[in-house]
């Protein structure tokens, strides 16, 4: 990992630049996810701690289902910067699931983002993730966000 240092006076500036990232979302109550978004059934990360700044691009999402029930298709996916899933930094996006060749309950949607994402403020960031199906249910095992990040 590079790391460009600026010292002049008592200021230090430090910059770590595109560095490839994964965050793994820790998920709240994943199971029996229906084809309306719950905000009691969702995904948080923590992408930056207190007093930094941080630019992410996320490129790429991978969610890990199980239990599918019902004949689900697709996973729509919504990422925000709130718990209440109102400020979208990714919008609805809907992706195919690929069930598993020895266990057709399982399955997995990626999802292509491309979206710059810049945060600045003083205190903490999380995003969140929310998720529907096209019909039926499923449990959500694991949300990985891959992203190029950027920090200050």
């Amino acid at each position: 990992m590079s790391v460009f240092e600026y010292t002049a006076g008592s200021r230090k500036f430090t910059r770590t630049r595109n560095s490839l990232k994964k965050y793994s979302f820790t998920l709240t109550s994943p199971t029996g996810v229906g084809d309306a978004f719950n905000t009691g059934k969702n995904g948080s990360v923590e992408i930056k701690p207190a007093n930094e700044a941080v630019y992410i691009k996320p490129e790429m999402l991978i969610v890990q289902c199980s239990s599918l029930a019902g004949g689900p298709t697709s996973v729509v996916v919504r990422i925000t910067k709130d718990s209440n899933g109102d400020e979208c930094i990714v919008p609805d996006t809907s992706g195919s699931l690929s069930t598993g060749l020895t266990t057709a309950t399982d399955a997995t949607a990626v999802y292509e983002i491309g979206l710059p994402y810049l945060d600045t403020a003083s205190s903490a960031a999380s995003l969140y993730l929310f998720f529907k199906t096209d019909s039926g249910t499923l449990t959500v095992d694991s949300a990985d966000l891959y992203t190029t990040a950027e920090t200050f």
